[in-house]
Order: C-alpha cells, then structure tokens, then sequence
C-alpha cells in the first residue's frame, strides 16, 4: 500500500469519528431538553376538555332554556397532510410563559417541533406581540391568569379547543382565526380598540362553537371590502364564512371608534358566503346579548351570500346607528332562515329597521323563512319593524312590534307571495298619516289574520299593486277609521271579512259599604286601546242574580262616554253575607266585543246599642223576666241573639243548655227562674251577638232580696 492511499483511509477514518461525534451530541442535546422541567404531570385522560352537555344559561327572556350540547372535541393523530385518523389521548401538559415561549415556537409562532403534539398548553402571565399557530401537530390552549397583547392563536388542524385567554389588542387582525373544523372556543375575554381592520374571531373552518365569552370590539367605521369574496366590513366581532357553526351564550358588544368614511359600516356577527361558490349554511346564533353601537351604519347580525338554512334565536340584539341601525340584515335571497323569540331594538336617528330581509330585492328566492315571537322596538325617522322582499311561502306570526318616527312601517312586504302573518300585535306611533302597520306591494296570495294593528296615522293595511290576498279576523284601529274601512285597497282585488270587532275590558270597582246604604254601581268600558267604548248595553248581577227594577224587569244600563251606571242602589238590609260578587255584562255593540268582569261588594258590620227595660229588684226563687231593647241609629234591629249573666255566670235552662234571646221588632226577652240566692247587689251583663252587626255588651246592676 503506498503513503497516498494509506493517507486517504486515515482521512476517511476520521471524519466517520467525526460525524458519529456529532450525532451522539445531538441526541443527547435532544434528550436533555425533553427533560426539562416544563413537562408537569403525565394523564391518561383525553387531551380535549370537551364541552360536552353544556348546560342552559339565561338572558332577559323567560323563554330562554335550553341544554346545548356540543361535539366531543378530542384531538386526533394527524400529520400535515393527513387530518383525521384515529382519537388519541394526552400525554403531557406544558405550561408556557412569555420567558419560555421561545424554547416551544420560533419568532414567527411555529411550533420548534413535536414537543407539544397532543398536549395541553397552559399560558400564564402576559405575552406581548405573540402569534401562536396550530399547524403541524395538535395542542389545546388553556389559560391561567393568561393576558395576550396584540397576538394571535391561528387554528390550522381540526378539533381544537381554546379556552380562558384573555386578548387585548390594538394592531392584529384578529385575536383568534379558525380555518379547520370542530374547534371550541370557550369562555375567553376579547378586547379591541383600533382603528385598524378587525375580525376579533374569524372562522373559515366548519363545525366549530363559539360559547361563553365576552368580546368587546372597537374598530372603524370604514368602507366595506367589496373587492374580497366574501365582502366583509371592515370592524367584526366574529366573522364566519363557513357551515355548521354554532355562536352561543356569547356578550357581544360593538362599537366604532373613528369614521373613515361617510356611511361606513360596523358589525357585530357576520355569516356569508362568497358570490360564487362556497357557502355559510347551518349556522347557529342563539342566546346572545350582542350590542351594536356606531357613527354611521351599524348591523347588529349580517347575513351575505349563500346563507340558508341558518337559525338567529333567544337573543337579545340592540343596535344604535347614528346614520342606520339595522339588527338583523339578510342581505340576498334567502331560505329555511329561522328568527324566533328575539328581544330587537334598533334605533338611529335617520333609518331603522329591525329585521331586513332582501329588502334590495336580490335576485334569487326568499322562501319557508320563520319570524315568530320576536319583540321588536324601532325608532327612527324612517323605520321599519321587518322589511322583506320576495319572500315566499313563509311565517310572520306572534311578533309584537312598537315602532316610533316619522316615516315609518310595521311590516313591508314587497314581491311577497303565499305568506302567513298572523297574531302579530304592530303598534304604530308615527308623524305621518301614510304610515300603516302593514304594507303589502306587488303581492299575492298573503293571508294576514287575527292581528292586532294600532296607528295614529290614516290607515291600518294598505295594498299597493296587490291581489288575491286574504285579511280576516283582524283587529284594526287607526286614528279615524276601524275595521275594513282603516285598509285601503285602491284598485285592488282582495278578502276582507271580520276585522270590525274589537276586543273591549270593563273596568268595574270594588265597593266597601253597609247595608241599607246607598250606593253607586259604576262599571267603566274600553276597547283594546283604552279607548272610550261609546253603544252598548250592561246588566249587573249580584250573586249571579240578575238586577232587577220593582216590576220585575231587567235593568239594562247604556254606555255613553265609556260609562254604564246604576245610581243609588239600596242595599238590602237582609243580606248577612260579609262579601258578595257584583258581575257587569258587556253585550257588544256594533264592532265591539261583548265581554264580563267581576267585583266584590264588602259589607263592614255596624254598631247596636242596647237599652235594658227590665225591673232592677227581684226576690230569690223567683221566675222573671229580662228585657233589652236593640236599635241602630234609632232603629230596630231585627237579627241577633241575647244572652244574659249575672255575675259572669251565662244564664241557662234546667236542661243545662244556654238561654238565647232572639231580637224582634228590636226586643230580646227571656223568662227564667232565679235559683236560692243571698240579697244583694249582682252584676248583670247582656251580650248582643249577629253575623251583620258588631258585637255588643251592655253591663248593668240587680238587686235580690229575701
């Protein structure tokens, strides 16, 4: 072997030393840092403290009640490409601060490597601009005492669950962004205050749940981002462009905090689509106080595109808009949409609505949508309570609507066809007389029965450009006008049958008195406006006995001015009851309802004076007899009994049993024969007693001798 080939080998040899060097220190390096102590406790159960069997929460609403139950959100094995194998459970649990964040995720927030993968990461203390991505091997994110500044968790891998952070920030988009499905948010505080662009949460993945935090969003009044599908307002608490997401028990409050442009926009929740191709369906907004306040335009919840198919319930939404208040906008055409038992109140001083559905009239259909039960409050210059175009085969019923302005409507319909809106109760309060409750346009088809309609404007329903449709059984009362004539149907083909009869309440005293006195039976009858009722007839009952004059006939009493009356009824002396029932009959009268209520006539015992007439000397052994005269303001008593004691011994027959005295004509006598008894003076006392008259005692002297 020459020296050149022997060099080569011992070249060769050396740096094969070399590298098995190298990858012992690297193991070693490796094992020492798993080793560390931030590995706390080894656990055997599932890593995700799922939120399974929520139980109810409540908010202003007696109605509100329910459990919720969510998805079982344990992590899965995944890898990057792969996201759903099989369900693993968890190892460790970490605790991260803000001094040992760097040993877990480089600067830009990527995990270093597989530490953490199915883990629970506790944060504690403050973080300072961190971002916290959730990529390539799977973790949850709890806190404990955990306040994040301007960071951001970003959720790439599915079933995740981030709980009890508090976020606040000023300069990131977003405090939490969703982009895999079957993530829990939970009880997590989210405060912004900017004037940048923000989505406090920002859900792009499906099937996760929003539940039990507080958000509160201050971001600015700006233009909205038309050129993005889907186009979002620039200031979102919580936006989602994805399916079967449920946001729940959630306080939500929005607000501006600088206006970038005339008329921008602010919203609390947003769920859209894009315009061409995927969709924001199956979404769940339910027992939510959101509060929505702004400069400009503000909605309280936005629906976009492609949004069927998603319920709104058993919120409470209020939106206050400088400009424009809107609660709820479905923005295009929509179906299977479900607002129930809602408390809305929007208010703007320029344009209000409370519930908007296509009221641009966007292309496509609005059908089997359901508003019931709803409460809602609008106040504005011009305003309206629900404003709905080409909506069809759809329910509007039980809602009850106040609404104040100047130019303003209960429910528009435009376009509408084979729709049901019944029992709604619309109270109109307006400046102008062409306001009505109900307005229907070009439309079809509609059946609005058994409503309650109540302006101070000319007309209660008015059909423009509408046929065929059917109004019955409605009550409907405007300033001058009631019944059918309050609908104006000019040059329209429609039903109207049955909406003359109003309902109508008495209101009937209860009388306190004695008897033999004389009193007045008034009975006061309004309609369900607390109105004056004016035509009628009332009868009054007694005890169920109808009242009668002395020929034996009915006395019928006229309303006039709201007022039916019986003066100087007589109270029989005889009556020995304590209390009776006084019934007023309404009969009804033209488009009025007949109707009945009940009162108690109480009668207050009165006061008897008894005078004894009876001898005062009387001998032992001797039968005698004991007189007392009973009056009432100087006049006879006729009722009650009297006994007599002498000596506080109550006097008694032979057979042992108490002598009683009954009154007539004002007289109580009774005969009784003195046992042997010493002479002397003896107490004698007289008791009065009777069910209509007070109690009465009377004390006096007797002498017996011998």
């Amino acid at each position: 072997m020459t020296k050149k080939n022997i060099l080569h080998i011992f070249l060769i040899s050396l740096l094969i030393l070399l590298s098995l060097s190298i990858v012992n220190a690297t193991e070693t390096n490796t094992q020492t840092k798993n080793m560390e102590t931030h590995t706390i406790t080894t656990q055997e159960s599932p890593i995700q403290q799922s939120t399974d069997d929520i139980q109810s929460q409540q908010i202003n609403n007696p109605k509100i009640k329910k459990t919720i139950e969510t998805t079982s959100n344990q992590l899965t094995e995944t890898s990057k490409n792969n996201h759903s194998t099989k369900n693993l459970k968890s190892k460790n649990s970490y605790i991260i601060n803000n001094t040992n964040y760097d040993d877990y995720f480089d600067e830009d927030g990527f995990v270093l490597d597989n530490t953490l993968s199915h883990s629970t990461v506790t944060l504690t203390g403050e973080f300072k601009n961190k971002t916290f991505y959730i990529d390539t091997v799977p973790f949850n994110i709890t806190g404990k005492n955990a306040l994040l500044h301007d960071s951001t968790i970003n959720i790439q891998l599915p079933s995740i669950k981030i709980s009890n952070i508090t976020f606040n920030n000023t300069n990131k988009n977003s405090a939490i962004v969703i982009e895999k499905e079957n993530t829990i948010i939970e009880n997590c505080n989210i405060t912004y205050n900017t004037t940048n662009d923000v989505k406090a949460i920002y859900i792009t993945g499906n099937n996760s749940t929003i539940i039990n935090n507080n958000i509160h969003v201050g971001g600015p009044s700006d233009e909205i981002d038309w050129y993005s599908d889907p186009d979002l307002a620039r200031t979102l608490s919580i936006a989602i462009t994805s399916n079967n997401n449920k946001v729940l028990y959630n306080n939500i409050t929005t607000y501006s905090t600088i206006s970038k442009i005339p008329y921008g926009a602010i919203e609390s929740i947003t769920i859209q689509g894009a315009i061409h191709g995927d969709k924001a369906e199956n979404n769940t907004v339910e027992y939510n106080n959101i509060i929505t306040t702004g400069h400009d335009y503000v909605y309280g919840i936005n629906l976009g595109q492609n949004i069927n198919n998603n319920k709104i319930n058993y919120n409470n939404i209020t939106s206050h808009g400088l400009a424009f208040a809107d609660s709820i906008q479905i923005f295009s055409a929509a179906s299977n949409i479900q607002i129930t038992y809602n408390n809305i109140s929007s208010i703007s001083q320029n344009i209000s609505d409370g519930i908007a559905i296509s009221k641009d009239n966007m292309v496509g259909e609005t059908r089997n949508n359901t508003i019931l039960f709803n409460r809602i409050e609008v106040d504005g210059n011009y305003s309206t309570a629900m404003d709905i175009g080409n909506i069809k085969d759809s329910q509007i019923n039980h809602n009850k609507i106040s609404i104040t302005g100047q130019n303003i409507n209960g429910i528009i319909i435009i376009n509408g066809k084979n729709n049901t809106i019944h029992k709604n109760n619309i109270k109109l309060n307006s400046l102008k007389n062409e306001d009505v409750g109900i307005l229907l346009k070009e439309s079809t088809d509609n059946q609005i029965t058994t409503n309650i309609i109540l302006t101070n404007t000319t007309h209660t329903i008015t059909l423009l450009g509408s046929n065929n449709n059917t109004i019955v059984n409605n009550t409907l009362i405007s300033k001058r006008k009631a019944g059918d004539i309050s609908i104006n149907t000019t040059n329209t083909i429609n039903t109207l049958d049955n909406n003359n009869h109003f309902k109508t309440r008495i209101l009937l005293n209860n009388i306190t008195t004695y008897r033999d006195m004389k009193v007045n039976l008034t009975c006061q009858v309004l309609d369900e406006t607390n109105k004056t009722v004016h035509g009628g007839k009332v009868v009054l009952k007694i005890n169920g006995k109808t009242l009668k004059d002395d020929n034996g006939n009915i006395i019928y009493l006229r309303v006039e001015n709201g007022v039916a009356q019986l003066s100087n009824y007589t109270i029989p002396e005889n009556w020995r009851k304590s209390e009776y029932t006084l019934t007023a009959v309404y009969g009804g009268y033209q488009h009025y309802l007949s109707n009945t209520n009940n009162s108690t006539i109480t009668l207050l015992k009165e006061n008897v004076t008894l005078t004894y007439t009876s001898q005062t000397t009387f001998k032992s052994n001797e039968t005698i007899k004991l007189s007392v005269n009973v009056t009432h303001d100087n006049k006879t008593v006729n009722t009650g009994h009297v006994i007599f004691k002498i000596n506080k011994k109550t006097l008694k027959d032979p057979s042992g049993n108490i002598i009683y005295a009954t009154v007539e004509n004002g007289i109580a006598t009774i005969t009784y024969t003195l046992p042997p008894m010493s002479s002397k003076i003896y107490n004698l006392t007289v008791v009065y007693g009777d069910s209509i008259y007070e109690r009465c005692e009377l004390n006096s002297k007797i002498t017996i001798v011998n």
